[in-house]
């Protein structure tokens, strides 16, 4: 019985912690599932998200789902749906992290993503896809999708394939 799923209970902590784990080909995401917190927290081996991980429907948040991983790249093809409001720190320090698939982007339901890339410091750009250049629905800027503490110095003209992070400076 899904019941845990549907009372918001989700699958918070399921492979936090498994620094061996380096394949998630196979896990899914069960439906009713609306918290995935810290889900993969820690699983340094792991170095890509599948191009066909599915989010169900029912999911709202994706707060620290891949903090502290091998991640080197999030692809295109990883479809934040669109009833996502929580996306703090889903992948902060991933230090390998290199690139954002072009395509990749947070729909306009994301309340907050404080957080979301702090400390990723190999990013090398972003693509314009990604968007935040908007502030959320609860007035984050951009600078807090890094971290706390950064001025965002962006170029504005959003039709460039990427910008480069060097556009960003630390702050006060």
């Amino acid at each position: 019985s899904d019941d845990w799923a549907s009372a918001g209970l989700g699958m918070n902590y399921w492979f936090q912690g498994m620094p061996s784990l380096a394949d998630i080909s196979e896990v899914r995401i069960l439906p009713g599932v609306q918290i995935v917190f810290c889900l993969f927290y820690g699983d340094y081996s792991l170095k890509s998200i599948p191009n066909d991980l599915a989010l169900p429907d029912s999911l709202l948040s994706i707060r620290s789902m891949f903090p502290f991983t091998g991640i080197e790249s999030i692809p295109a093809s990883f479809n934040i749906p669109s009833q996502i409001v929580d996306m703090r720190y889903a992948f902060e320090g991933n230090v390998r992290l290199k690139e954002i698939g072009d395509g990749f982007a947070l729909p306009f339901t994301v309340q907050t993503y404080q957080g979301m890339l702090r400390n990723c410091d190999s990013l090398i750009s972003l693509p314009a896809s990604l968007n935040l250049s908007r502030s959320t629905a609860k007035g984050d800027p951009a600078r807090n999708a890094f971290q706390q503490g950064y001025d965002a110095r962006i170029d504005p003209s959003w039709q460039r394939p990427a910008f480069p992070l060097r556009t960003f400076r630390k702050g006060r």
